[in-house]
């Protein structure tokens, strides 16, 4: 009963989420982790919950909240095993990864992303993935002029998957054609900065 429950809440607060009813969202998710929290021994699947609270705290940007949520599923992740855990903790640290560049806490930021991004590449199946997380990590390289050739190499190669992903999410694509530009006026390679500038908003 109190399994069922807190799935069920779960796919509640998900749906709550999805719509754009953070604060609705965040009663489900909590009641799902009240009732997760009765089970002995703790269920693995609390970790989905705390991953989604984790994400409705971010879209309130209540930051630390979101952090917090977000460890704390980290721990229950690496703890299992199975493949399916494994995408699920490169997941987990994309998200840890991007609540920690919002705050600027470049370091932290990166090292969340660079363990991610080795999930992620690690799996013939997860290119989306991999493309975003490249994306995110080459941001937060560019806060460090010393990085910027290294964060030009993630942008290519995550403009590469963007390239062949079927079909092609337009906005990513754009996003990531405007990061390279930028990283290469950075770098003062002011030629290709503009073409791919002005691609990115074609």
């Amino acid at each position: 009963m109190l399994l069922k429950r807190a799935r069920d809440l779960t796919r509640t607060g998900q749906r709550e989420l999805a719509d754009g009813k953070l604060a609705a969202a965040e009663t489900s998710f909590r009641a799902a982790l009240a009732e997760w929290d009765q089970i002995v021994p703790k269920p693995p699947e609390r970790a989905r919950t705390l991953d989604e609270l984790g994400s409705c705290l971010k879209a309130q940007c209540r930051l630390d909240d979101a952090i917090k949520c977000l460890q704390e599923a980290l721990v229950i992740h690496r703890s299992s095993s199975g493949t399916d855990n494994k995408t699920n903790t490169g997941l987990t640290l994309y998200e840890l990864g991007i609540c920690l560049k919002a705050q600027n806490r470049w370091d932290d930021a990166i090292e969340c992303l660079k363990e991610a991004l080795v999930i992620h590449r690690s799996s013939c199946h997860d290119e989306a993935n991999t493309a975003m997380t490249l994306h995110a990590l080459a941001q937060c390289l560019m806060e460090n002029a010393t990085s910027l050739g290294e964060a030009e190499g993630l942008l290519k190669e995550s403009l590469a998957i963007e390239n062949k992903l079927t079909p092609i999410n337009e906005v990513r694509r754009a996003e990531t054609l405007h990061e390279l530009g930028r990283c290469l006026s950075n770098e003062r390679k002011l030629t290709e900065a503009e073409r791919l500038l002005r691609q990115s908003l074609s």
